[in-house]
């Protein structure tokens, strides 16, 4: 039985390829622009996040003791508060990378007056050990203290389901607005971004690629994509020299 083909001719060249590898190539082909394209959505983002940080730079930080009910600020407010840890509760925000060595972001509830919900602090990283089962020892904070930091507000993610564990620390997998409602926390992260006796190292950074980089990484898939479908283009064309005479 033979296999399905499409064919058709284009003044001296003639096209034939099986229907299979065409569905093939055809498929990559939308893969890789829609990497292209995530990558440019991915540039845009992290200029957003740049002109936002540039432009809150210099802007009065929010006391957060001072206000009862939040509303969205933009994201990388200033921000300062003073209450007391929640040290029975701490998460640990899993494959988190640092100078080559993976570990977790530890994030601790943050408990103040005026507030039914506590906010979430990022507190910054710590290695992972050798044994994944075991997991590293937080060191309680104890009584009032201050922290100083930013506002970032989570965006809804795609992430896979893993199962939740029952001891603390409690690793998690990512952060979004649905996690911090079930875990009956306010809708943003405050995160820390200058050391601190109460942070870990390093220092939250907003970003570690530019958004030029990510446009060449766009750059990148495209030319593979446009390179792929050429290719298998040139590769099942003919030439005919026979002309069709009337």
């Amino acid at each position: 039985m033979k296999k399905p083909i499409i064919a058709f001719r284009v003044q001296n060249y003639y096209f034939s390829a099986a229907i299979l590898p065409i569905f093939t190539v055809l498929t990559l082909f939308l893969l890789l622009i829609s990497l292209g394209i995530w990558q440019i959505q991915r540039g845009n983002e992290k200029k957003m996040t740049q002109v936002s940080l540039a432009q809150q730079q210099h802007a009065a930080p929010i006391d957060l003791n001072q206000i009862s009910t939040f509303c969205i600020k933009p994201n990388y407010s200033p921000a300062l508060a003073t209450g007391h840890f929640d040290n029975r509760h701490n998460f640990l925000l899993d494959n988190k990378h640092y100078n080559h060595r993976i570990g977790y972001e530890v994030l601790t509830p943050f408990i103040f007056k005026n507030n039914t919900y506590p906010i979430l602090v990022n507190r910054g990283w710590i290695p992972r050990g050798s044994n994944r089962q075991v997991l590293p020892f937080i060191k309680a904070i104890n009584g009032n203290i201050s922290i100083e930091g930013a506002l970032v507000w989570p965006v809804k993610t795609f992430s896979f389901n893993s199962p939740s564990e029952n001891k603390w620390p409690q690793r998690i997998q990512t952060i979004d607005p649905k996690f911090l409602s079930q875990q009956h926390l306010q809708p943003f992260i405050f995160i820390v971004d200058k050391r601190q006796l109460y942070g870990f190292i390093p220092p939250w950074r907003a970003s570690t690629l530019r958004a030029s980089q990510h446009y060449a990484y766009a750059f990148q898939w495209f030319s593979l994509g446009i390179t792929l479908l050429v290719a298998f283009c040139v590769s099942h064309l003919t030439h005919s020299h026979n002309s069709v005479k009337n």
